[in-house]
């Protein structure tokens, strides 16, 4: 009966220790995966010394945007640049500077990116519906890359408020499927095991977005349909796989994929409005750096109708999609 009992003991405090290390494990691996999308949110800025925007949830321009509210030309068409997570206002300035040069108005939404996507999203049609008076007959092409066209769709789509002020959807690499780096955030065993520790790293990290951004979050499986107002959506996915981080004798010893075009996939590409375009591009580069612009974005901005064909020729120089 002593040998029976101790049998019992030992068996129950194995499978303690063994559920401890398994909630260990857990922890440490969503610690390092949000820390990953940490990272990619990192490099989705242009640089390090990218200011975070000083006008949240305010269509501005896109040059100052210290000077609040931009002035509309009434009757003429508008785009919206809206920015990715841990960047600004100041990431599309050579973008909206293309704009500008060929006769087109444009304007940039600031955000708080730590924000809930839905709530990002309410405040944008808010802040398109203020323009509403202003801007008259004139309609809205939202454009929004990384974090920023998941709120972009959000705020073309049919919820909220109608109608909805925005007729044409860009978006630029947006993570459709969810975020694969904080799957662990969808996972309920992980946060029983962890007695809601792991929910609270993901907060931390990824702030009060968490719940929205991992592949199982209703945001992400069961969005909702494009407004009727809305009359296309152009997703642009950017196919990362020759991005390289740091490179060694043999090659790339560190790829710089931010987001897979799994991760980048839509939902709900049963709607006749979605057009699908494949751009081989680094996730930060397919929308310009530092008095740059992209190429091949601009080609197929170009190509789709929402970019005006130039003028005269740019000034800006180029950018390589590749190192």
């Amino acid at each position: 009966m002593k040998h029976l009992l101790r049998a019992v003991l030992n068996s129950w405090f194995s499978r303690r220790r063994r559920a401890a290390r398994g909630s260990l494990r857990a922890l440490t691996t969503l610690g390092l995966g949000l820390c990953l999308a940490s990272a990619a949110c990192r490099n989705g800025a242009s640089s390090g010394a990218v200011p975070p925007s000083k006008e949240p949830h305010r269509v501005v321009h896109c040059f100052a945007p210290e000077r609040g509210a931009v002035g509309l030309r009434r009757d003429e068409d508008l785009v919206v640049l809206v920015h990715g997570c841990n960047s600004s206002i100041a990431k599309f300035e050579n973008l909206a500077k293309e704009f500008e040069s060929r006769g087109q108005q444009v304007a940039c939404f600031g955000y708080d990116d730590r924000d809930s996507l839905i709530s990002s999203a309410r405040e944008l049609n808010v802040a398109l519906d203020e323009l509403r008076g202003r801007l008259g007959a004139g309609q809205v092409t939202l454009i929004g890359h990384s974090q920023g066209g998941l709120i972009a769709r959000r705020a073309a789509a049919a919820v909220d408020q109608s109608p909805v002020r925005v007729t044409q959807l860009v978006t630029i690499a947006a993570p459709f499927s969810g975020i694969r780096s904080a799957r662990n955030c969808g996972s309920l065993p992980i946060h029983i095991l962890t007695f809601g520790i792991s929910a609270g790293v993901c907060q931390m990290i990824a702030g009060r977005k968490w719940t929205e951004i991992h592949r199982r979050a209703p945001f992400m499986v069961n969005p909702p349909a494009l407004a009727p107002e809305v009359q296309r959506h152009l997703a642009v996915l950017t196919d990362e796989t020759a991005a390289c981080l740091a490179r060694g004798k043999r090659g790339c010893d560190q790829d710089n994929i931010v987001f897979t075009l799994k991760e980048q996939g839509l939902g709900y590409l049963d709607d006749t409005r979605i057009e699908r375009q494949v751009v081989r591009a680094e996730h930060a580069a397919i929308v310009g750096e530092e008095g740059r612009v992209s190429v091949a974005l601009i080609a197929l901005l170009e190509a789709e109708d929402i970019l005006r064909a130039p003028a005269h020729e740019t000034a800006v120089a180029a950018l390589p999609l590749h190192e």
